[in-house]
C-alpha cells in the first residue's frame, strides 16, 4: 500500500510557519513561495535550500535526508 504525504500548506506570499504551527520533522509547504520547512528537535523552524539536491532514504518508519 503506498503512503500518502500531505505537508502543511500556504498560498501566501512570504508566510513562515511558526514553530508552534509543526512538530519536528514535519514538513510545511509554501506553494506561493516554492519554499519548503519544518522543525528541528530544539524547536527552530528551518528552510530546506532553494538549490542543490535532495535525497530522501530510508524505510517507511524512518527517513534520512541529505544534500548532495
Amino acid at each position: 500500500m503506498a503512503i500518502k504525504i500531505i505537508p502543511k500548506k500556504s498560498v501566501v506570499a512570504d508566510k513562515v510557519p511558526l514553530a508552534g504551527d509543526l512538530t519536528v520533522g514535519e514538513l510545511a509547504i509554501n506553494l506561493k513561495d516554492k519554499k519548503i520547512f519544518s522543525k528541528d528537535e530544539l524547536g527552530n523552524v528551518f528552510e530546506f535550500p532553494t538549490s542543490g539536491t535532495v535525497t530522501v532514504t530510508g524505510t517507511q518508519d524512518e527517513a534520512t535526508m541529505a544534500m548532495v
